[in-house]
């Protein structure tokens, strides 16, 4: 699914696999300067990257086939990921997750209502053999309106501060000054009501976020963990 809206993206002139990028984004080009104090994205040449002020730029390099399996052992193990399962991973961001599900078989559509994230979504989506399905909505509004059926629904919510002093990352700063608080309650319980399987969320290993009923069971990392509801 396209972006909703035209993108103003900063881009050289003289650059044409910049522009050609781009074009492909559902962008069109602006100036630096008519942009510089919101968050904007920049192309040079093949690379995109998001600029905030107050945090810098952030670039997103696209997921490393290579490695999935490697990386995502315990998010593979929670969703029981095989070939053809249809996933819907409700809080894409920067798609970390939902992409490597779609990069190895499963039919993932993603859902990200911020326009700059679900362009720098987009992006990381196009390098993929099999890429997954990008809907720019609410994923409230689109669990209530859809009639695809799912076998896990997956729930990546934004982790609140860090019980230590340790900063964020750059990417979670960026998310979480752009994205908006979302009824994650409401989200939980609609998606329990319409998965066909389960939903899997994904916490902070020693988070208290908690929802209205137990999990049937959980799997624990070192610093996160994913709780198993079935439905």
């Amino acid at each position: 699914m396209e972006a909703k809206e035209l993108i103003g993206i900063v881009v050289d002139p003289a650059d044409k696999e910049g522009n050609d990028l781009v074009r492909f984004l559902n962008g069109h080009p602006r100036r630096k300067k008519q942009i510089e104090d919101e968050p904007y994205l920049i192309v040079d040449g093949k690379q995109l990257a998001l600029q905030v002020p107050g945090i810098g730029p952030f670039v997103v390099d696209p997921i490393d086939s290579a490695q999935v399996k490697n990386e995502a052992f315990l998010l593979f193990k929670a969703v029981k990921a095989r070939e053809k399962l249809r996933v819907l991973d409700c809080f894409g961001g920067w798609g970390s997750d939902g992409l490597k599900l779609a990069e190895i078989g499963c039919r993932v559509s993603i859902c990200e209502i911020h326009p700059l994230i679900f362009t720098m979504l987009k992006y990381r989506n196009s390098y993929l053999q099999n890429p997954a399905e990008l809907v720019q909505a609410n994923a409230l509004d689109f669990l209530e309106s859809t009639k695809m059926k799912f076998e896990v629904i997956y729930l990546d919510p934004m982790f609140g501060p860090h019980p230590t002093t340790a900063s964020p990352s750059r990417s979670m700063q960026i998310l979480a000054t752009l994205t908006k608080t979302t009824d994650f309650q409401g989200i939980f319980e609609k998606a329990l009501e319409s998965c066909t399987g389960k939903v899997v969320l994904k916490q902070r290993k020693r988070s208290t976020l908690r929802v209205s009923i137990e999990p049937n069971y959980v799997i624990k990392g070192r610093s996160i963990r994913y709780e198993i509801y079935r439905s």
